[in-house]
């Protein structure tokens, strides 16, 4: 995973990334960000996502709440925390 997984959420933009493995451990897929698997997924995912400006908000919005619930430095300040207690 990189940066943008948390950076792009976090700013409220909606992603559309390669996916890896770990995307599934932090977010879910086509609710808080979107991915694709292959060259043809790509191009399906962009057509579809240039043509429903509501669906790339949507995502956009669930995303952003979805990093400052669970991956912003408070939330897993807070997390750290519950582990040590």
């Amino acid at each position: 995973m990189n940066l943008r997984l948390f950076e792009v959420p976090a700013a409220g933009g909606f992603l559309l990334t390669d996916w890896v493995s770990e995307i599934d451990d932090a977010y879910d897929e086509d609710v808080h960000l979107a991915c694709w698997r292959d060259i043809y997924e790509l191009r399906s995912k962009l057509t579809y996502f240039l043509e429903h400006e509501a669906k790339r908000s949507e995502i956009a919005g669930k995303g952003r709440e979805h990093f400052l619930k669970h991956h912003s430095y408070a939330a897993r300040v807070q997390r750290l925390l519950t582990c040590i207690r």
